[in-house]
């Protein structure tokens, strides 16, 4: 028996979900299918990008589809940006460790901010946690508080 099989046997919390899958084949078959989709599509990227009428309808969480609002009035966060208090030298360094998150074969990441603001890129230790946590808390006041774009 490989070391998840004794899990899986001997465990409590492992033999409780091993149970649960020999109970009951429809969450058996929804949690596997869930998981395979994942494991097969998680590379394509964003949503976007897929294809075909198997497209899941729902927003998955790992496909990390990005919040946010396109309605603002620009130059009215630019210049609360410019007013915000942060250092040019923090706000480049910011944008410069969000942008270097981009990966090309999936798509994902960038200088939208979306990874950077999460776990793990957000506590590595290269993109200074302190002045990154300080930089993204100005930001997403900012972006809460942002004017819609006149109408």
């Amino acid at each position: 028996m490989t070391d998840a099989d004794m899990a899986m046997k001997f465990d409590p919390d492992y033999r409780k979900i091993a149970e649960r899958f020999a109970q009951d084949q429809a969450y058996f078959s929804e949690v596997f299918t869930r998981a395979w989709f994942k494991l097969t599509h998680r590379d394509m990227g964003p949503k976007s990008r897929y294809i075909g009428p198997d497209v899941p309808q729902e927003d998955l969480i790992w496909q990390d589809p990005v919040p946010g609002r396109r309605d603002y009035d620009v130059a009215t966060v630019k210049a609360k940006i410019a007013a915000s208090g942060l250092s040019i030298s923090e706000m480049v360094a910011t944008a410069r460790d969000s942008a270097r998150t981009f990966r090309g074969s999936d798509k994902r990441g960038g200088a939208n901010g979306a990874r950077i603001r999460l776990t793990p890129q957000k506590d590595w230790e290269g993109n200074e946690p302190v002045r990154l946590a300080k930089a993204l808390a100005v930001y997403e006041k900012i972006a809460a508080e942002a004017p819609a774009w006149p109408t």
